[in-house]
């Protein structure tokens, strides 16, 4: 086995921490939004590279989508955001803050 065969890629993707006041400020306006909205403005937000928007993971799924989900879960679980109806959010008076 060669040296090359043991080197892990380092992703572009930022961890989902990072992606936190993307997803706050995103959102700020008041207005709800769909998941798949909140995503897309974000990545575009956090200003993600064409190679980082394309990374995916092992099971085929965007590296990028997923790290945003465990984002949106976090702010959901610390009341920053609501879901008021399935898969829509909006940010709390908390999550103005």
């Amino acid at each position: 086995m060669s040296d090359t065969a043991n080197i892990v890629k380092e992703s572009e993707v930022p961890i989902w921490p990072v992606f936190v006041i993307h997803v706050l400020r995103v959102l700020s306006t008041g207005e709800t939004l769909h998941r798949r909205d909140i995503v897309s403005s974000a990545i575009d937000s956090a200003g993600l590279s064409k190679s980082a928007r394309a990374e995916t993971l092992n099971t085929g799924g965007l590296r990028s989508e997923q790290r945003l989900g465990w984002a949106i879960s976090n702010l959901l679980k610390a009341g920053w955001i609501e879901r008021p109806v399935r898969a829509n959010y909006r940010i709390t008076p908390v999550g103005r803050e």
